[in-house]
């Protein structure tokens, strides 16, 4: 029986709605930076002329609040209204079809605590192999540290923190907004779809972490950003509360925040890739075989709360007309 949604959306259908809702959300992205960063130009500005002066502004630190909530509008509507937009035509009004539920419990909170630690220090052996292989490929590695230092001035630029205060205001805006308003796109509505669509969640899984390294644009973090993605999806998938991986998504976020704050004014010396992998490769093997454990025990501490989703989702789906034809289990 092909899969269809709670609307009658066979699978391509939702897929399409999907990619409409980013386009648009793209589009609305664009114009509202336009629009904001209009008035800071000069008059007169030619178009093809605007992209250097938007870029100066940017990087003008006396812009870093303008800059931050630039970011912030950029991240609700080129990913939380997508997501929204489909749900909505897709499967119906409720925000439950994204993953949002009250079903959870403390231990699963717990649990995701040491699960991003352990996936820090996985990623940091994936960072390490990546620049070991860019080593030997001169033309891409020099693209990727171009790509990596603009990411990094950009970040030092609205990382800038003042106090305590400015360091919780950036927790919000620059860790806690973007992981809700990316999980929602990427594991409430994309993962979600594919996993019942294609019938096989690992793939589904994959496939969204894969999507959701591509949009950060980075060579060298790309296999690092795609175990952030997958470890992300797999929450998602043993706990179907969308809530648990935007929690360990701030967390991965928060921290760096943090270690920004705490780092400000301070000259780090980076050890060679070789020196990294070297003494962190069997660290991110312990890491992976820990991560194992620590996901059969959120299985088991999520089984009740899964249960209850499952419910709820079959009461939602019998309270639609028994004979629409449209409606088919999931």
């Amino acid at each position: 029986m092909q899969y269809k949604s709670n609307k009658g959306y066979t699978g391509f259908g939702q897929l399409g709605m999907i990619l409409f809702a980013i386009g648009i959300g793209l589009m609305l992205a664009t114009g509202i930076q336009l629009i904001m960063f209009a008035p800071l130009l000069p008059k007169g500005v030619p178009i093809e002329k605007a992209s250097e002066y938007m870029e100066a502004i940017i990087s003008d630190p006396k812009n870093v609040g303008f800059v931050r909530w630039i970011n912030v509008i950029s991240a609700f509507v080129g990913f939380f209204v997508p997501a929204v937009i489909y749900s909505r035509i897709c499967h119906g009004s409720s925000f439950f079809w994204l993953g949002f539920n009250k079903h959870f419990n403390i231990r699963q909170w717990m649990i995701v605590v040491p699960i991003v630690f352990l996936s820090g220090l996985t990623a940091a052996t994936l960072h390490a192999f990546s620049q070991q292989v860019l080593n030997h490929l001169p033309a891409l590695k020099t693209m990727a540290d171009a790509l990596e230092q603009n990411y990094d001035t950009q970040v030092n630029i609205i990382g800038q923190m003042n106090g305590p205060a400015d360091m919780l205001l950036v927790l919000v805006l620059l860790a806690f907004l973007p992981a809700l308003f990316e999980e929602v796109l990427f594991r409430g509505a994309l993962q979600r779809m594919l996993e019942r669509w294609w019938k096989w969640p690992l793939l589904a899984i994959i496939v969204t972490s894969l999507l959701f390294s591509i949009i950060h644009i980075s060579i060298s973090l790309f296999l690092s950003r795609a175990w952030l993605g997958f470890v992300l999806g797999m929450l998602y998938y043993y706990t179907r509360n969308i809530w648990v991986p935007i929690f360990a998504h701030f967390l991965n976020n928060g921290v760096a925040v943090v270690q920004l704050f705490f780092m400000k004014g301070s000259k780090h010396s980076q050890m060679p890739a070789d020196d990294v992998m070297e003494s962190n490769w069997w660290l991110g093997i312990i890491a992976v075989v820990a991560l194992v454990l620590l996901f059969r025990k959120l299985k088991e501490y999520s089984e009740d709360s899964v249960m209850r989703i499952h419910s709820r989702e079959n009461q939602m789906l019998n309270s639609l007309s028994p004979n629409d034809d449209r409606i088919v289990s999931s």
